[in-house]
């Protein structure tokens, strides 16, 4: 599969190959505001969250413009995560606002939930989403150390402790492979977590550094079609990439 690389520094995603080959760049034109997270569907279409406008922008997998979702409206603040169901719904994370939206293929609400808090189903800045081959939903609760599940339709399910969290842009990101592991990026402890189906740390890895398998403040991490982990070690300024696991 190819993977896509936001680059915070001048507002651009990267394509690249399984090989690491540069493919396209997209944002080079300055359209950009605030790229924060990315999610690709069934299709292969790329969406792009970009916190600034509000926007949720959608690319063919050749690069080129099809539109955007406009999230503006729904008063979202500093939105953080972005993820993409089988059937195209599209899951937001309201990282300011505490909560998790849920919205169809036209940009239109069809359910959300959450608040500030510590509580069940309650956020301290959720900053990533992943969705299972199920339809749960998986929700970095950054600030409160923890990984929330919920069923599709945003009933609560479990909550997994998490070391080493910490919100902000610095948050977890998450990600999952076809067995259901759930792989959580701890950037402040430079860390890679995989979390079974019960929540329980089955493997982790990483220390501090610029070795192979170290790290410095890993924060994106992505699993391929054939299992091999992707990790953003982002002031490194390069992409680890790691055999299927775990």
């Amino acid at each position: 599969g190819n993977l896509f690389v936001v680059v915070f520094g001048n507002q651009r995603i990267v394509k690249f190959d399984a090989k690491g080959q540069f493919l396209v760049a997209l944002g080079t034109g300055g359209e950009f505001r605030d790229i924060f997270a990315v999610a690709v569907d069934a299709k292969d279409v790329l969406y792009a969250l970009d916190a600034n406008t509000g926007w949720i922008l959608k690319f063919r997998p050749d690069g080129g413009y099809i539109g955007r979702l406009d999230i503006g409206p729904l008063s979202v603040f500093n939105p953080r995560g972005l993820a993409v169901d089988k059937d195209g719904l599209v899951y937001v994370a309201d990282t300011g606002g505490g909560r998790v939206l849920k919205l169809d293929q036209e940009g239109r609400l069809l359910t959300a939930w959450g608040s500030r808090g510590a509580g069940e189903s309650q956020f301290n800045e959720p900053s990533a989403l992943a969705v299972g081959a199920d339809g749960a939903i998986y929700a970095a609760d950054a600030n409160n150390n923890r990984v929330q599940v919920f069923s599709a339709d945003g009933r609560f399910q479990a909550a997994w402790p998490v070391p080493g969290g910490g919100g902000g842009i610095n948050g977890p990101r998450l990600a999952l492979d076809k067995a259901g592991n759930l792989y959580v990026s701890d950037p402040r402890g430079n860390r890679l977590r995989v979390l079974d189906g019960a929540g329980q740390v089955v493997v982790e890895w990483g220390s501090a550094g610029a070795g192979p398998g170290q790290f410095a403040l890993p924060t994106g991490v992505a699993v391929g079609p054939n299992g091999a982990v992707y990790v953003a070690d982002t002031k490194n300024h390069r992409i680890q990439k790691f055999a299927p696991g775990p």
